[in-house]
């Protein structure tokens, strides 16, 4: 993939681009040599994620042979003809796995985000984070691009929003329904069910639905911190039940992204508002 990217927030372009090198050692230098003709087409700040299928150190290959130093140096001698740098990254060292039970595990950092100087000049706090996920052998190679600006952002907290999601649980149509029995006032009962209902969906959600983000994140860590160790029958058992959790509230977080989202608003959500709200 290769886009260039505009932003409200930064007027300038930049190009990103997602490659690929191809996994045979054979066309490996074929991927280098086009890598390297599309740094030459480029004017614009660049950021470079992927795949490379190769790594750089030693280090950063675990199980199995050692990789060959020519092949390594083939790759950094491509990145330094291209004048990308790697950006580092934030938790785990690994971006793939071969899911083999040791003595046959094979682990790799495959995968990064480098870029060129002028792009770090325009985003000088960018980060990377390793973010497993279940679904696949690779890590996801996520790129913060100003992880103060996201800790700056505003949210409103007080307008009260009935999400989606919710209606996966059992529970919640429990809670609705205890909510309503509440009688309300003489002149006000319609409103005071739908506020109780709202205080008691909140408490609710906090309590057992919790952050969906957070819940995917922390068994993504758990998949992650088992993966890394020895791996047994009970371990890749707990793996499979990690991810199956996984799968149930990565569904969650598209129901809740797909309520959230303008472009389908009326397409594909609630077709009379994308909230419920009072």
């Amino acid at each position: 993939m290769d886009a260039t990217i505009q932003s409200d927030d930064c007027p300038d372009h930049w190009k990103f681009m997602d490659f690929y090198n191809f996994s045979e050692v054979a066309r490996r230098k074929e991927g280098w040599d086009l890598l390297r003709k599309l740094s030459r087409a480029s004017v614009q700040p660049w950021l470079c994620t992927g795949d490379f299928n190769k790594v750089l150190e030693q280090h950063e290959k675990q199980g199995s042979l050692p990789r060959a130093p020519w092949q390594m140096r083939d790759f950094r001698e491509c990145l330094q003809d291209c004048a990308l740098q790697d950006l580092g990254f934030q938790d785990n060292l690994f971006t793939w796995c071969n899911r083999r039970e040791e003595p046959h595990t094979v682990r790799a950092r495959l995968d990064r985000a480098c870029c060129e100087s002028c792009w770090t000049a325009m985003f000088p706090k960018a980060s990377v984070l390793h973010q497993e996920v279940a679904c696949s052998d690779h890590a996801m190679v996520w790129i913060d691009l100003d992880r103060e600006l996201a800790k700056r952002t505003h949210r409103c907290k007080d307008r009260f929003r009935f999400e989606a999601a919710w209606v996966s649980s059992p529970e919640c149509v429990e809670v609705i329904q205890h909510a309503w029995s509440f009688e309300g006032g003489p002149n006000r009962a319609l409103i005071d069910k739908i506020r109780a209902s709202q205080m008691q969906l909140r408490q609710w959600n906090r309590a057992n639905f919790g952050n969906i983000t957070w819940n995917i994140k922390n068994y993504n860590e758990k998949i992650c911190n088992l993966q890394q160790q020895t791996m047994t029958e009970e371990r890749k058992a707990e793996i499979e039940k990690l991810k199956d959790l996984v799968e149930e509230w990565t569904g969650k977080e598209e129901l809740l992204w797909k309520q959230r989202s303008k472009s389908l608003w009326l397409k594909a959500g609630d077709r009379n508002t994308s909230y419920f709200q009072c």
